[in-house]
């Protein structure tokens, strides 16, 4: 089974299937995956901001892979397709609410910034903002 990496006009994305993915991910030797988040909407999507083992759920076995859920994706916050919040106090907000709940839990907050969201002094700005608090 392979990975999959598409491009589009020069975005290239993950394209995830259950559980075809993650056994890939274990064949390969890899120790995690930090993929398990939703695109549109920052959030707990694995329910928890804690690693947890993989489990193929057709073969009812586990896997040698642990997941890190990802809690935030750059874009979810920032995107007009998705929250629409721009470089604004109120995405920085939202990040850092997220990021405090997990802290406050002392779980693992994953947070996923793309390298193409560094253009501008704004989002470099609200990415170090994020980091340092």
């Amino acid at each position: 089974m392979s990975i999959k990496l598409y491009g589009l006009v020069g975005i290239i994305f993950l394209r995830w299937e259950q559980p075809t993915t993650l056994r890939a991910w274990a064949q390969a030797g890899m120790s995690y995956d930090s993929t398990m988040g939703y695109a549109d909407y920052p959030g707990f999507r694995c329910g928890t901001c804690y690693e947890y083992p993989a489990f193929d759920p057709c073969s009812s076995i586990p896997l040698q892979l642990r997941i890190r859920p990802l809690i935030v994706m750059e874009c979810s916050v920032i995107d007009d397709a998705y929250l629409g919040l721009g470089c604004t106090d109120g995405a920085r907000e939202k990040i850092l609410k997220l990021k405090a709940t997990c802290r406050k839990v002392n779980g693992r907050f994953g947070l996923l910034w793309h390298n193409s969201y560094l253009k501008s002094p704004q989002l470099k700005r609200l990415y170090k903002s994020v980091l340092e608090d």
